[in-house]
């Protein structure tokens, strides 16, 4: 009997232990299941970089920590509460750049040594890497301006500016703004949109080369096709979706306050009926295996009533000839196409470090051009080309170079109505320009930039420019 009770008792215990076992990796597999239910998935850094219009904050996966030579960022403290806060998908930046450059010849003046500088304040939340919820975003974008008036904008007197980053975020005038307050949110891998206060000139006639004054050409005419200035403020309330039904094609659409300026929450105006509608098709191929490209086609409307020719701030048209009345006419309309194409990439570009989500370094084609009713506009037809490259000589694939040309056409209309007030005006303005952007460190960048540019204004000689911007991210 207690032999048969000894086994029966060993039993017991054996399948109990087992059961318990069963039990317990069971409730471990269910925990396990529940902990990757409850994840929420980060947006892909690329889309973030977009969000920015900056291609990199800190915390990303090109960070460098280090010496002060060495780090991504001149305040990088990769053990403290900034890391920390990275970490949970809170990024924090802030961008400083200084300009110093001179007008030499013709323009309006010349012969003046000019300074003005920018300052740019990032916040930037990943929902998901928070733990709020999946794949959204939340972007603050503040900015500083100082010596605005200073700048060699007013020097050069023509009507694109010749440093379009001295026009923000509020033209001729030395400010603090809270310029953009963005939701973004994916609602499958086809589908995305952002919301709130936007500068829509980042994705709206974007180009893979041509696009960031931040770090690119400064000439508002190689950073932006001008005519659609006056169809996307800076900044403005709007509602930006995005369909990308596969890797070849993309769909935007914007539609925004008419009347949106970086200093003022839009409430007043974003009501009113002045509408902005703007719908951009993209066509990404790929040839001979590497060369990737972009190909866009824009169609852009606005209902805001027209009582002169439509200007926009970022423009120098008012400082140059002021407010020309015609009559009263609604809804301005433009076409616009833009292209960027690599021609060439470095065959060790897989190797590049520091490069994730970034263009291939290489050698790319860019152009744009535009047209919009010259009784409603004062430019009605832009056109634009150059050749960049991302990467310089002797293994430099951090420093950037870039060489363009830009034609911005006056209305005729305009040109007539100026000349019957004894204003002459050319055809067109003429622009080149050419700058080198070199890495001192990966948190300092010095750009040379020359400009020659010949005003519209018959009265003005052609301008010759040198300028240069140092930017530091801290």
């Amino acid at each position: 009997m207690s032999r048969k009770f000894f086994i029966l008792s060993l039993f017991i215990c054996i399948t109990g232990s087992n059961a318990k076992l069963l039990i317990s990796k069971s409730c471990a597999r269910n925990t396990n299941k529940s902990s990757i239910k409850k994840k929420k998935e980060s947006i892909d850094q690329g889309y973030l970089f977009s969000l920015r219009h900056y291609p990199k904050f800190y915390g990303d996966t090109n960070t460098i920590y280090g010496n002060i030579l060495e780090r991504s960022y001149l305040l990088g403290l990769p053990n403290g509460f900034r890391s920390l806060l990275a970490n949970h998908g809170i990024y924090v930046d802030t961008t400083l750049f200084q300009f110093l450059g001179s007008n030499l010849t013709g323009g309006a003046k010349h012969g003046y040594l000019r300074y003005n500088g920018n300052a740019e304040y990032w916040l930037l939340i990943d929902t998901g890497k928070l733990g709020i919820w999946s794949r959204g975003a939340f972007l603050l974008h503040a900015e500083s301006s100082w010596t605005v008036k200073d700048s060699i904008n007013d020097d050069v007197g023509s009507l694109l500016a010749a440093n379009s980053r001295s026009r923000v975020p509020t033209p001729g005038k030395s400010d603090t703004t809270l310029s953009e307050v963005v939701l973004a949110q994916f609602l499958s891998d086809q589908f995305v949109f952002r919301v709130g206060k936007i500068d829509a000139t980042g994705p709206i006639d974007a180009t893979n080369f041509a696009n960031n004054s931040r770090f690119q050409f400064l000439y508002s005419g190689l950073v932006n096709n001008p005519i659609i200035y006056t169809f996307t403020k800076y900044t403005t309330l709007g509602l930006l979706p995005v369909w990308i039904p596969n890797k070849k094609n993309q769909i935007l659409f914007f539609i925004a306050d008419a009347e949106g300026k970086a200093n003022k929450s839009g409430s007043d105006t974003a009501f009113n009926g002045n509408t902005t509608y703007c719908i951009q098709y993209t066509f990404s191929p790929t040839i001979c295996e590497n060369l990737s490209g972009n190909y866009r086609l824009i169609y852009a409307h606005s209902k805001k009533p027209i009582t002169s020719y439509d200007i926009d701030e970022r423009h120098l048209i008012g400082e140059n000839i002021g407010t020309i009345s015609i009559p009263k006419k609604c809804n301005n309309y433009a076409w616009l196409m833009n292209f960027d194409q690599y021609v060439w990439v470095n065959r060790n570009n897989d190797n590049v470090p520091y490069r994730n989500y970034l263009p291939p370094v290489g050698i790319l084609l860019f152009g744009r051009a535009g047209w919009a009713p010259k009784d409603r506009n004062v430019i009605d037809q832009f056109y634009s080309i150059g050749i960049g490259s991302y990467g310089g000589p002797r293994n430099r694939y951090y420093d950037q170079w870039g060489i363009g040309y830009a034609a911005t056409h006056i209305s005729s209309e305009l040109r007539r109505d100026l000349m019957m007030q004894k204003v002459a005006f050319n055809k067109f303005e003429h622009a080149f320009e050419a700058f080198y952007n070199i890495q001192i460190t990966p948190a300092l960048h010095l750009t040379i930039d020359a400009q020659i540019i010949r005003p519209p204004l018959k009265s003005r000689h052609t301008a010759f420019v040198i300028n240069s911007r140092l930017q530091a991210d801290f």
